[in-house]
C-alpha cells in the first residue's frame, strides 16, 4: 500500500485551553499538519490549505469567503 495521506487540520475553539488540547490530542494520533485558532484572525490566517475543520462555534463568515 502507498503512503496514507494526512489533512491539513484547522481546530478552533474560543476557549484557548480547549482547542490547545484538542490539537494536541489529533496530534498525539499521528496528523502533523494541526494548527489552532481561537480569534477569527487567526482562524482566517490558518484557513487557506485547512481540508478538515474541527471546532465548536467556528466563524461561520470564513466558509463563505473565496480564498485567493
Amino acid at each position: 500500500m502507498g503512503d496514507t495521506h494526512k489533512p491539513n487540520i484547522l481546530v478552533f475553539s474560543p476557549i484557548q485551553t480547549e482547542v490547545e488540547a484538542y490539537a494536541d490530542c489529533i496530534r498525539n494520533n499521528g496528523f502533523i499538519s494541526v494548527k489552532a485558532a481561537k480569534t477569527l484572525g487567526e482562524a482566517e490566517k490558518y484557513l487557506p490549505g485547512t481540508e478538515v475543520i474541527l471546532g465548536w462555534n467556528f466563524p461561520t463568515q470564513l466558509l463563505c469567503k473565496p480564498i485567493a
